[in-house]
């Protein structure tokens, strides 16, 4: 009876370290379009007004920034986030009318891009839309970077003759017929 439990702790910590693996050799795998490039730069077009769409969007954001096939480069890179559209409704600090899964949601989306503006991804948020959507500036979460137009952030870092990639985050996947 005592060698059965030892092999099931055995099998257990195998298991454990086989798991532990996967997501090392999975974020280590090469890229085609990598092949050749020294610096990633990327500029997310946010527009996702769903906290829990955007809470998973910002999560495989830093995700991303993260992965071994990115840090892995000559340069660090250089991701920013220009949130537009209702997307800013979520970045207000202020949580009056919020059920308390929607405060936990949005805390945890502060607390997200407060650690990945620590790592030195770059935010902005749209006034023009702040103030549409009756965000005030004010109120505004304090990692990130307030710009009149999101559009014309947008075009600054898209003139940026190194950026390598523009990613559109809009609609509401949750939704039936929603789309990213």
């Amino acid at each position: 009876m005592r060698l059965n439990t030892i092999i099931k702790w055995f099998v257990l910590i195998g298991v454990i370290c086989v798991v532990g693996l996967i997501p090392a050799l999975s974020s280590a795998q090469s890229y085609e379009s990598l092949k050749g490039v020294d610096s990633v730069k990327v500029i997310f077009d946010f527009r996702q007004g769903a906290s829990k769409s955007a809470l998973a969007y910002l999560k495989l954001i830093k995700l991303t920034y993260n992965d071994k096939a990115i840090t892995k480069l000559a340069k660090k890179p250089e991701f920013a986030v220009v949130f537009m559209g209702k997307a800013v409704t979520l970045l207000s600090k202020e949580r009056k009318g919020s059920s308390a899964d929607e405060a936990k949601r949005l805390e945890e989306i502060a607390n997200l891009i407060a650690a990945m503006a620590k790592q030195g991804v770059r935010f902005e948020i749209c006034l023009f839309a702040a103030r549409h959507f009756g965000v005030s500036p004010q109120s505004i979460l304090p990692d990130i970077h307030q710009v009149d137009n999101g559009w014309i952030a947008s075009a600054g870092a898209e003139r940026d003759a190194s950026l390598r990639g523009r990613i559109h985050l809009t609609g509401d996947p949750e939704r039936k017929g929603g789309r990213t």
